[in-house]
C-alpha cells in the first residue's frame, strides 16, 4: 500500500477524479482518496515497487492537484493523528461565506473539523461572484466590445454604432453569478457532509458561543472551539451635504442598473470607479469623475497620468483635485456643487 497527502480537492467529485486518475496508472488496482482526510491510499496488484510513484504525483498533476508520497512511519503517524482528531472533532465556526471563508472551510474539513458557515445575507459566495469582480468584468468586456465597434485600427471594416440592450446585459450578469454561485459555492456545501449552513446574523455571547438571529426567525446558540470572522468589508459612503437624501448609486446599483443614465456622475477615483466609469461611458453614457486627488492616486504616478490621457480620447471628464461639498436631487436630476462648479447629471 502506497499512502499519498493530497492538496487542491475541494469536493467529494474531486475525490473521484483523483481515484480515477490514480487507478488508471498500470499496476494499481485499488485507489481508496478521501477529500475530508485530503488523503489516498494506493493497493497496487502486485509488489510496491512494480508502480512508479513518481507516476501517481504527475496523474494527480495532469487533474489539478498537488501530491506527496507519505513514508510507511509518515503513513502511521498521519493515520494516527487523523483518528486522535476524528474522536475530538473541531467545531470550528466561520462568520461570512465569501470565497476567503469557504477557503479555510474547506481546509479545516480536511484536517477533520465540522465546520459551520454563518451568511447573513441572502446568497452565498460574498463579494466577488455576487457584486464584485465576476459582473464587474462582464459588464467591462461588452464595454470594450461595445468601444470596438465603433472604433477598429482595420481598414477593411466598417466602424457603426453598437446597439445596447442594458436590460439584457444585466441579465446575462444574473444568470453567470448564478451558475458560479452553484459550482463554486453551493456545491460545495451539498458535497461535503462536514460543512453546514446557518443563515442569519451573528454576534459574540462569548469566546466560544455565537448568538445567531436566524433569517427565518428564531434565535439559536452556536458554541465553537474556534470563530473565524470572514465577512469582507463594506461601502463607504461620503460624507457629502445632501446625499444621503438622494437616490445615489453605490457600485452594486451600478453594476445591475437596466437603464443607461445619459451622464453619469462618478465620485472617487480608486480601481473600482475608474473601471466603472470607462465601462459606462463605452456604454454610450457621458459620464464625468471627481477625484479629491488624481486618479489611481495611491498607485504608480505614471499610472493614473496614462489612465487620465485614455479617459480623455474616451471623452470622460475628469476633474483631479475637485470634491464634492453639496449634493441635490429635483426633477430627477442630481445637482452636485463642487468649490469652483456646479454639475449636473
Amino acid at each position: 500500500m502506497i499512502k499519498l497527502t493530497i492538496q487542491g480537492m475541494s469536493c467529494d467529485s474531486c475525490a473521484t477524479h483523483a481515484k480515477n486518475a490514480l487507478e488508471a496508472i498500470p499496476g494499481v488496482k485499488n485507489a481508496d482518496v478521501s477529500y475530508a482526510k485530503a488523503s489516498a491510499w494506493v493497493e497496487t496488484n502486485g509488489e510496491v515497487d512494480e508502480v512508479d510513484e513518481a507516476a501517481l504525483i504527475s496523474a494527480l498533476s495532469d487533474v489539478g492537484y498537488t501530491a506527496n508520497i507519505l513514508t510507511t512511519e509518515d503513513a502511521i503517524i498521519s493515520d494516527t493523528a487523523n483518528n486522535a482528531l476524528n474522536k475530538n472533532e473541531l467545531h470550528i465556526a466561520i462568520i461570512g461565506s465569501g470565497s476567503g471563508a469557504f477557503a479555510c472551510a474547506i481546509k479545516a474539513a480536511e484536517g477533520g473539523a465540522r465546520v459551520t458557515i454563518i451568511e447573513s445575507a441572502d446568497v452565498i459566495g460574498g463579494c466577488c461572484v455576487n457584486v464584485g469582480c465576476v459582473p464587474s468584468k462582464i459588464l467591462i468586456r461588452a464595454a470594450q466590445l461595445a468601444q470596438q465597434q465603433r472604433s477598429n485600427p482595420f481598414d477593411g471594416l466598417e466602424n457603426c454604432e453598437p446597439k445596447i440592450d442594458r436590460a439584457l446585459l444585466a441579465q446575462q450578469q444574473v444568470s453567470r453569478i448564478e451558475e458560479l454561485r452553484q459550482a463554486k459555492y453551493q456545491s460545495i456545501l451539498e458535497g461535503n457532509p462536514a460543512l453546514s449552513l446557518v443563515k442569519g446574523h451573528a454576534s459574540f455571547k462569548d469566546a466560544n458561543t455565537l448568538l445567531i438571529s436566524k433569517t427565518d426567525d428564531g434565535e439559536m446558540e452556536l458554541q465553537a472551539d474556534r470563530v473565524l470572522i470572514a465577512t469582507g468589508s463594506a461601502q463607504t459612503i461620503p460624507p457629502i451635504e445632501g446625499l444621503a437624501d438622494t437616490p445615489f448609486w453605490t457600485s452594486t446599483e451600478l453594476l445591475f442598473a437596466q437603464e443607461l443614465p445619459r451622464h453619469l456622475i462618478v465620485i472617487g477615483s480608486s480601481v473600482i470607479a475608474v473601471e466603472l466609469a470607462q465601462a459606462y461611458r463605452r456604454l454610450g453614457s457621458e459620464v464625468t469623475l471627481l477625484a479629491r486627488h488624481t486618479l489611481l492616486y495611491r498607485e504608480d504616478k505614471s499610472l493614473g497620468e496614462g489612465l487620465f490621457e485614455a479617459f480623455q480620447k474616451d471623452g470622460i471628464r475628469v476633474l483631479n483635485q475637485t470634491q464634492a461639498i453639496k449634493a441635490a436631487y429635483r426633477n430627477k436630476q442630481f445637482i452636485l456643487e463642487t468649490a469652483h462648479e456646479t454639475i449636473t447629471g
